[in-house]
């Protein structure tokens, strides 16, 4: 049993969990990665505003008496002992009206520094021109005693230092997220495979049983997903059953009968139906006497072997089996599914039994058997076709005047004979030539006129037929 394809989908559930997990741990690694850089600027910001504050301050302190005490030569050794470290760039000691009284180092020039700024770090890029680096940072602090500013002590730190630093710092950053980045990735794909796992188990699963095969799951869980794979397991369990109870009814039913009752299985409703079918009844000749003869297990062997044989033959021009009556076979073509070549069907059909008896006859007589004769009777016309019988027991066939007499030409052929009556012949013969040969008129009951019927020899096929090959071939997939 099939069922319509599934579309796979364009990217797997493994593949969406992974992206979605890295997705989110690149937006968090992002965001902690930003917070760190941008906290490890303010961090070398503070250090150099108080570092800067603390230095200047002091110098101004040591300053205090000797620019009060207008001692120069104190401030030039003030200035050359001070200790200079990779952060200071440049010191100098100025009078209240920007004289610059000592230096040490690389000082901006006077017109570019404004001493009235209050104690604090200035930027050298938002106080003084472009002369100046603008990397470095201007720290002034007054020098001032009992209210009275003297001048002001101005320090310059270079922040290159700072900055390979901080770079160092930022690549070993960059590095750390880079890295736990792919280490998340890769724990990603694992983890949404992980995840992905009883998802890709229940959609095997499903695909198995689109494709008629029964996939049991055997991994148990106690969650929502081992409520899906008891439900998948069950749902190939109902389908398995229902797939044998189909192979089953095939057995018993015609093929496309079996397919409405078990796609209508609850209620089955086939309403009946007026049909232009034609109808073919193959008998055994004499098979009265043969199973006199035979034991019971004998008997049943030789009909269902022979009722194989006819069968393939109703199969390959597109005749349903309609039921089995004893030594009989009756074949319906042209119901319950359509066909509109259903006379010559029927009559190239019972042409191709008789000549499969005769192969089979050749056999039986050189194995030293009994041979068995076949006697057919073939009529198209308007005809019943649906499910008929009681509540309890019905069976899909074929009824009408039509198919009455297709069983009353049965009776009136001979061994080996194809029988058909008139109108059939006048319908076929046109398009499908035939050899035929004129028997009689016999009577039917609730007719007024007599019935010519036909013994037909041989029928012109619409396309060449290889019989012999087709013959062998059916006796090789059928032998008993």
């Amino acid at each position: 049993m099939k069922f319509s394809g599934l579309k796979k989908p364009a990217l797997s559930l493994a593949a969406q969990y992974a992206a979605t997990i890295s997705l989110l741990v690149f937006i968090s690694m992002g965001a902690l990665t930003f917070m760190m850089v941008y906290n490890q600027i303010e961090e070398n910001d503070r250090y150099i505003n108080d570092f800067g504050r603390i230095i200047t301050r002091q110098l101004a302190a040591a300053s205090v008496e000797p620019l009060f005490a207008n001692r120069p030569l104190e401030l030039e050794v003030l200035i050359s002992n001070f200790h200079f470290d990779n952060h200071i760039s440049g010191a100098g000691i100025y009078r209240h009206d920007g004289q610059l009284l000592a230096s040490k180092g690389e000082l901006p020039p006077v017109h570019d520094i404004d001493f009235s700024l209050p104690v604090q770090s200035t930027a050298i890029e938002e106080q003084l021109t472009s002369k100046f680096t603008p990397y470095s940072i201007l720290h002034i602090s007054p020098i001032e005693f009992k209210g009275v500013t003297a001048g002001n002590v101005v320090i310059v730190f270079s922040t290159d230092i700072m900055n390979a630093d901080f770079e160092a710092r930022l690549g070993y950053i960059l590095l750390a997220s880079l890295f736990l980045v792919m280490v998340v990735i890769l724990a990603s794909i694992y983890l949404g495979k992980k995840l992905s796992h009883p998802i890709s188990t229940l959609a095997s699963a499903a695909e198995s049983l689109q494709t008629g095969k029964l996939y049991e799951i055997k991994e148990r869980r106690n969650d929502e997903i081992g409520q899906l794979i008891n439900i998948i397991n069950m749902l190939g369990a109902d389908l398995l059953q229902k797939s044998q109870v189909e192979n089953t009814l095939h057995r018993f039913l015609n093929k496309d009968v079996a397919s409405k009752v078990m796609h209508q299985l609850d209620p089955v409703h086939m309403e009946g139906e007026h049909v232009h079918a034609t109808v073919l009844f193959a008998d055994i000749v004499g098979f009265t006497t043969i199973s006199e003869n035979l034991e019971p297990d004998q008997i049943q062997r030789l009909l269902n072997e022979y009722f194989d044989y006819l069968n393939a033959c109703a199969r390959f021009f597109f005749g349903n089996i309609d039921k089995f009556i004893g030594d009989c076979v009756m074949v319906v073509f042209g119901a319950p599914k359509e066909d509109p070549q259903h006379p010559y069907h029927a009559i190239a059909c019972a042409e191709l039994m008789q000549k499969l008896m005769k192969k089979l006859n050749e056999r039986r007589r050189a194995e030293g058997l009994y041979t068995i004769e076949l006697r057919v009777g073939i009529n198209s016309g308007n005809m019943l076709a649906g499910l008929l019988g009681a509540r309890e027991r019905m069976e899909y066939t074929v009824v009408g005047d039509a198919v009455n007499l297709a069983s009353r030409l049965c009776s009136e052929a001979e061994s080996g004979e194809i029988v058909i009556e008139e109108s059939l012949f006048k319908a076929v013969n046109p398009k499908y030539p035939m050899e035929v040969d004129s028997l009689k008129k016999i009577r039917v009951r609730g007719k007024k006129q007599p019935v010519n019927i036909y013994r037909v020899s041989h029928i012109q096929h619409a396309m060449p037929v290889a019989t012999d090959d087709l013959i062998k071939d059916i006796l090789e997939h059928n032998a008993y």
